[in-house]
């Protein structure tokens, strides 16, 4: 029997090495990334790839950009989240949430091409969640983690951004963000 399968939260059988853009839903992405917390959930209090993903999005002005944003992590909805530390060690992974990333943007007819600056944008959503959300972030002031955010000098999002959320607000929250960009919910 072939297990490369899961279900998801509304009974979609997703296969993770042929998905096809049937297989997506922004039901089941914002259900999925509402619940995984951030850090491996090494964190004060849940705060989900979902909340993440609408502080990102918020970031951005123009339409796609900001839908791309609120996607980048969408992949962790059906391949789950991996610290990046481990991502590093698994090219096997990220050969598959690139396949899955490009079948998002299939789905919601987003260029293929990340916006130039997410890559950045994500980093200092990253940050501003370190000093927020961790009980150590004392790594941010050492190099090269110092240089870093010194040049990302982004305007910060507000501390309450971060706050402590229920995962069926975060659902809401990153549901109601999508229908903002897209007018589909």
């Amino acid at each position: 029997m072939n297990w490369n399968w899961i279900t998801t939260y509304t009974g979609k059988r997703f296969d993770l090495e042929h998905p096809t853009p049937e297989m997506i839903d922004i039901e089941d992405i914002a259900h999925a990334l509402s619940n995984i917390c951030r850090w491996t959930g090494h964190t004060l209090y849940h705060y989900s790839v979902a909340q993440h993903s609408v502080n990102v999005s918020l970031m951005f002005d123009q339409r796609d950009d900001a839908l791309w944003g609120l996607l980048h992590d969408a992949p962790e909805a059906y391949l789950g989240d991996v610290s990046q530390p481990l991502k590093a060690l698994l090219p096997y992974y990220r050969k598959l949430e690139s396949n899955v990333m490009d079948v998002i943007c299939e789905k919601f007819e987003l260029p293929r091409t990340k916006p130039y600056p997410l890559a950045q944008i994500d980093e200092r959503v990253l940050f501003e969640e370190a000093r927020l959300v961790l009980a150590d972030s004392s790594w941010l002031q050492e190099e090269p983690t110092a240089s870093l955010v010194a040049k990302n000098p982004i305007e910060p999002l507000a501390a309450d951004h971060f706050s402590a959320m229920d995962p069926a607000d975060a659902e809401l929250l990153f549901g109601q963000r999508f229908y903002e960009l897209t007018g589909i919910w």
